[in-house]
């Protein structure tokens, strides 16, 4: 299937980054495929947008997860925010 108007086009660039993480259904997936067969440009967004994704999960790899520390202030603050959301609404 080759791609024909601009419309089908912009709807596979579009799915591009789906193919990449492999979640695209069967027919979407095989479109996309078909597309990437027939259009060399596509096929060099393709390779970009899997080349973006790798070093996306590698950065967020090498971040490293939040400390215990800075998980237990998150806690905090939102049981705090909790409690004054509940308070405000006591009429007095």
């Amino acid at each position: 299937m080759a791609t024909t108007t601009d419309e089908d086009r912009r709807e596979i660039e579009a799915l591009l980054p789906w193919h990449a993480t492999g979640v695209l259904s069967g027919p979407e997936a095989e479109r996309v495929d078909a597309a990437l067969a027939t259009d060399a440009e596509l096929a060099r967004q393709s390779v970009f947008v899997r080349e973006e994704l790798a070093q996306t999960i590698h950065l967020n790899e090498t971040l490293g997860a939040p400390s215990a520390r800075a998980i237990e202030r998150l806690l905090a603050k939102i049981r705090t925010r909790r409690w004054d959301r509940y308070i405000r609404g006591w009429r007095f």
